[in-house]
């Protein structure tokens, strides 16, 4: 039998869980739901010790914690990770490494990957609208602005994950979060049957028609809007397709880009870092896959999207930044 206690909650939504749940499903499965409240706000419930507590400041994301007789919950720092399917086609957990983050840290991600997507412009519309270099220009807009998210709203159909993704992007207040990474690229150098971004115009170093100049636009939007956040930028890493026989370590080059290879745009991302004094991952160098060990990170004949093996990989490499540089826990 539990016992009637007061918790104080800081900036966060607080339910007793009728069970620990997967991570993706709603508070409508909670007992107890308190609405959302930024601030501070004491609630009560009837609790006993080992009873689960569901804790989140958005209804699509959520951790859980035991009841142990304490009277405070805050919620956690959060991290938003961007990017293309790599990072968010995957519903499955284990191949979502946004969420395997989660399980090695105590933040509280947020998973805006859109499938597809370039950090600058794409010819075709549906992508183009999740492209980073578009996403930055809705986040920075007032909530009063009509046409906020007005082009991602118009087609969703990019790739089935999208509607979801949107929707956890659009709760996010980024006022209230800690730390975000970055990793665009392989869209950029070599996705789907379209021109590919050149990597660079030395005209113009915020030209959003290619690599160094939309990673550039990206990275100044949004740290004139929150100079608080905390970026990490995540290169592309090794790729081969097995269809052509093509392999990056042996200078694949894609039929639509045929002037560059992937490490261009590592080494891209990187020079963007170092001139806006942000750290970045090197992922195609300090990774560990490459053409010898492929088999065990990939599962063919998909060279470009790892299996759970490699998506452990990344997240641990992500995570281990993140503590290394911020004493994420």
């Amino acid at each position: 039998m539990g016992t009637t206690q007061e918790i104080t909650v800081s900036n966060a939504i607080l339910a007793k869980a009728t069970e620990v749940l997967p991570y993706t499903r709603y508070h409508e499965d909670y007992k107890e739901f308190i609405p959302s409240f930024d601030g501070e706000y004491k609630t009560t419930l009837n609790l006993s010790n080992g009873d689960v507590l569901c804790v989140s400041n958005i209804v699509s994301n959520a951790y859980y914690e035991t009841y142990t007789g304490n009277t405070e919950v805050t919620s956690r720092k959060k991290l938003v990770c961007f990017g293309d399917s790599i990072t968010g086609a995957f519903t499955d957990a284990l191949r979502n490494y946004p969420y395997l983050i989660s399980q090695k840290t105590n933040l509280e991600v947020f998973n805006v990957g859109f499938g597809g997507a370039r950090m600058g412009q794409h010819p075709t519309l549906r992508y183009d609208a999740f492209s980073m270099y578009r996403i930055v220009d809705e986040i920075i807009k007032p909530n009063t602005d009509s046409t906020k998210w007005a082009l991602q709203d118009a087609d969703t159909t990019g790739h089935e994950t999208y509607p979801t993704r949107l929707a956890t992007l659009k709760g996010i207040d980024f006022n209230t979060v800690d730390y975000i990474t970055i990793a665009y690229g392989t869209n950029d150098w070599g996705g789907g049957h379209t021109p590919n971004l050149p990597v660079d115009n030395p005209e113009d170093p915020f030209d959003v028609t290619n690599y160094y100049g939309a990673t550039r636009y990206a990275l100044k939007t949004i740290q004139e809007a929150y100079p608080h956040l905390k970026i990490i930028l995540v290169s592309p890493y090794y790729r081969y397709d097995t269809a052509s026989e093509q392999d990056a370590d042996d200078g694949w080059r894609p039929t639509y880009n045929p002037n560059h290879h992937l490490i261009e745009y590592v080494d891209a991302l990187t020079e963007v870092g170092d001139e806006f004094k942000t750290p970045s991952l090197d992922m195609w160098r300090e990774l560990g896959i490459n053409k010898y060990n492929r088999v065990h990170y990939f599962d063919e004949p998909d060279g470009t999207h790892p299996n759970n093996n490699g998506m452990d990989l990344i997240a641990s490499r992500v995570a281990g930044q993140l503590k290394a540089l911020y004493a994420v826990s």
